[in-house]
């Protein structure tokens, strides 16, 4: 009679595992069991437990790293990132940016100037500048030269016929301004300046290719739709942190708020103040910029007399130049210093 013991070992030589008395089953063995298993494949309770066991313990380092990276991830981790990328993004805009406006200088060097007899008169310029011109001309590709306005002095932007634009307005300038008056004298203009235009079209083409300003424009609309997509990734994220609110704050600083009510101001200052956030002021006389504004015509908003501050800056077309021109650089200075002149009309604070 057998014993129960050796019905335990049989069965156990029987699953493949071995005894004290035989080898222990090779990996063919366990492979050949595997293989003849039953039509129904029931595998061996033992086989099972065991396969079990050696996943579990090859898989736990690998939980225990995923568990471990979960709970080190920042709570605001989303928007610390979109604040790098944003970061990152406005550098390669400013980069890129810097180098088109050197390709454009040295382009126009190549190509000399642009033939003065390709600007726009008067009567075209305003003609351009109506609505119903579009109806006859939809995309009419103008140039934008900068040179010195005879009226001001000043470097202005002027708009110059190329060849692709003469070409589009000639076969419609009898629909566009009737068969007779100045029509004629338009039409026979229009073909006179289009052998210059051609001219100065293929100057600046062969130059652009040199400078390879069509890869350039490409980085940078690259690099300015990779700065709009993180900006609107912050402005999606709500933060829950001190350092994700510091990311939102610098984000709201570096844009002009003027146009925010007093108690954002508020709100803002606050933020920066909690997160740490420093506020770029540099010395700027806010009180002097106020009283010169104010001086030439404009109009301030006071909380304290109109419910909320703000800037009413003066339209008078018959100013002479040199208001003009203060006025202009009044408008520089509050870009760059919105937040002093702000501070300065809702609180009095100077520095």
């Amino acid at each position: 009679m057998t014993g129960t013991g050796d019905i335990t070992n049989r069965s156990r030589a029987s699953a493949g595992w071995g005894t004290s008395h035989q080898p222990r089953a090779s990996c063919d063995a366990v492979t050949a069991m595997l293989t003849a298993a039953p039509k129904d494949h029931t595998i061996p309770h033992a086989l099972v437990a065991r396969r079990a066991i050696i996943t579990g313990l090859a898989m736990a380092p690998i939980t225990a790293a995923v568990t471990a990276a979960a709970q080190t991830r920042h709570p605001d981790h989303d928007l610390l990132e979109a604040g790098r990328r944003y970061d990152a993004a406005v550098e390669s805009t400013k980069a890129t940016g810097a180098a088109l406006s050197e390709a454009h200088e040295a382009i126009h060097k190549e190509a000399g100037k642009c033939p003065p007899i390709l600007f726009l008169d008067d009567d075209e310029k305003s003609w351009v500048a109506r609505p119903e011109s579009r109806r006859f001309v939809p995309k009419l590709r103008l140039r934008w030269v900068d040179r010195v306005d005879p009226d001001t002095g000043k470097e202005t932007s002027f708009q110059a016929w190329t060849a692709s634009a003469l070409r589009q307005c000639l076969p419609h300038a009898v629909p566009m301004f009737g068969p007779a008056g100045t029509t004629p004298r338009r039409i026979a203009r229009w073909r006179a300046i289009l052998p210059e235009a051609e001219a100065y079209d293929s100057a600046v083409a062969a130059a652009e290719a040199r400078h390879r300003i069509g890869e350039m424009r490409e980085a940078d609309r690259r690099a300015r739709r990779e700065r709009d997509e993180a900006e609107r990734a912050i402005l999606r994220q709500t933060a829950t942190t001190i350092i994700g609110l510091a990311v939102i704050t610098r984000h709201v600083l570096s844009h002009d708020f003027s146009r925010m009510p007093p108690s954002w101001t508020a709100l803002l200052l606050s933020a920066a103040k909690i997160s740490g956030v420093a506020l770029s002021r540099p010395a700027f006389d806010a009180a002097r910029w106020v009283e010169e504004f104010e001086g030439l015509g404009g109009h301030v908003y006071r909380p304290e007399v109109h419910g909320t501050s703000g800037l009413g800056w003066p339209v008078r077309h018959d100013d002479p130049p040199e208001v003009r021109e203060a006025l202009s650089r009044l408008h520089q200075e509050q870009e760059e210093n919105h937040l002093a002149i702000r501070l300065f009309i809702e609180r009095g604070v100077t520095a």
